[in-house]
């Protein structure tokens, strides 16, 4: 009979171990998964933006060079601009991450704004969008390193 218990009891742990095991690499599968949707959002917002820029600033080089704009360049830009809207919506619904929600919402900022503002302060929102880039791409690194 003690053999039987011991047999009984060495099932059960094995079981246990076995679930526990499962468990493990599910929970590290679902980290894993996360992490990824949360790179995917990082890199859209980050394209998105820098293409949107490049849209704002053929705006601006028009303007300056006394081209009337045109509808496909108003589709171009707002395209662009649902482009990173989309990015930011996909970040924000893939982490609750607080930074990385910040210093994406500070380039997004930067980048809508820089369509707007005055001409002689387009190279300063520009370096600021262009820093609040380089920013959010290092954290985007970081995370994918130490994750």
């Amino acid at each position: 009979m003690g053999t039987a218990i011991v047999s009984a009891v060495g099932v059960l742990a094995g079981a246990a171990m076995a679930v526990f095991a499962q468990y493990a690499m599910h929970a590290t599968s679902r980290r894993d998964a996360h992490r990824e949707e949360v790179k995917e959002a990082l890199v859209w917002v980050l394209g998105a933006a820098a293409a949107h820029r490049g849209e704002q600033y053929q705006k601006i080089q028009a303007q300056r060079d006394d081209i009337p704009d045109t509808p496909e360049a108003r589709r171009l830009r707002y395209a662009a601009h649902t482009a990173v809207t989309d990015g930011m919506t996909a970040l924000t619904v893939a982490t609750d991450d607080r930074e990385l929600l910040r210093l994406a919402g500070d380039l997004v900022g930067y980048s809508f704004a820089l369509g707007e503002v005055p001409d002689e302060d387009v190279k300063t929102v520009g370096d600021q969008a262009r820093d609040a880039h380089n920013e959010l791409q290092a954290a985007a690194r970081y995370i994918h390193q130490h994750a």
